[in-house]
């Protein structure tokens, strides 16, 4: 960090949580969210909205519903992409802590309050989940929920290498959902690797970044945050800008995949010490598993593995796919 980072880093408003909402065209979910953001039982926040919007109707709803001091909103002249939209929320935090926030999401009234305790009681944590409740777009129960156990009142302080691409899906058990959207980050500690995550078009990089930097995460069982689930959540943005159905497209997922953590090895290698063969391998089956043998040219990116471990894993991977059918 240069000497005018660390001057702003400086600047930051002691415990005000920055809440970074960008939107496009949902007004009408943006006021479900709004409303849970404004029954908060912890008020020290400023809310953050970029707007990509191509009609007015959320700046109507803002300047009506919520014309108060502690929002900001912010419409862009031009569509800046899903990616350059939530940068630019991220260029206008002023706060010691911060969430990135969907708009069609909502929260439980402490959902604030019980993070930022958290935080402060636990300084060596620099960023804070909890668990989250599933519906579906309708605001019905998902089929799916989400896979941690409800414990009413409990708290962990959980390690980071739970998220790395390896642990993603294994103990502790039940497995716990932690998820971008129910973090509540330090601001100075986590700023920088989020703006670079949404240059890599996903909260993926954000991820596996906390998993291998072996950093240490608070962990609230209750489910603080309501999370919409639909065709949304799965959508990318490509390098021409177009935006893409990541499940309909397996060249454009593992492209991505490969762009997130070759982008994560160069800007932030020195902080990843959970990096070794194993997760190389992990992550290099998550493209075998969208693309198949055209896996292969990404091969060079993955300098811990071969191109012996991929023949071995596509035999294998032949092997169960026969078994099983």
């Amino acid at each position: 960090m240069d000497a005018a980072e660390k001057d702003v880093m400086e600047q930051r408003v002691k415990d005000r949580v920055s809440i970074c909402i960008p939107t496009r065209n949902r007004p009408a979910l943006l006021r479900e969210l709004l409303d849970t953001v404004f029954a908060q039982t912890y008020g020290n926040y400023e809310v953050i909205i970029t707007d990509n919007s191509d009609n007015d109707e959320t700046r109507g709803l803002v300047a009506g519903r919520y014309a108060d001091p502690r929002v900001r909103y912010h419409k862009n002249e031009t569509n800046l992409g899903m990616d350059g939209n939530a940068r630019r929320a991220f260029s206008f935090i002023t706060g010691e802590f911060f969430t990135f926030t969907a708009d069609d999401d909502f929260w439980d009234a402490d959902n604030l309050r019980r993070k930022v305790d958290f935080l402060r009681r636990v300084p060596e944590v620099n960023a804070c989940f909890s668990n989250a409740h599933h519906i579906l777009m309708d605001g019905r129960p998902h089929p799916q929920p989400f896979h941690t156990t409800l414990r009413p009142g409990m708290e962990a302080v959980i390690d980071g290498y739970y998220l790395n691409p390896v642990s993603l899906h294994v103990p502790p058990s039940p497995p716990l959902f932690v998820n971008t959207l129910t973090g509540l980050y330090r601001t100075a500690q986590f700023l920088a690797p989020m703006v670079e995550s949404w240059e890599c078009g996903s909260e993926e990089y954000a991820h596996w970044y906390l998993g291998l930097s072996g950093q240490r995460l608070g962990y609230l069982f209750d489910p603080l945050i309501t999370i919409r689930d639909g065709e949304h959540n799965w959508e990318i943005q490509t390098g021409n800008g177009a935006v893409t159905n990541y499940r309909k497209s397996p060249e454009v997922r593992a492209a991505q995949l490969n762009r997130i953590y070759t982008t994560l090895r160069a800007r932030r290698g020195a902080e990843l010490t959970r990096i070794d063969r194993q997760v190389e391998l992990a992550v290099f089956t998550f493209l075998v598993e969208q693309i198949g043998q055209a896996a292969v040219q990404y091969i060079g990116n993955f300098p811990l593995i071969t191109v012996a471990d991929f023949n071995a894993y596509i035999q294998e991977r032949n092997r169960r796919q026969a078994v099983q059918a």
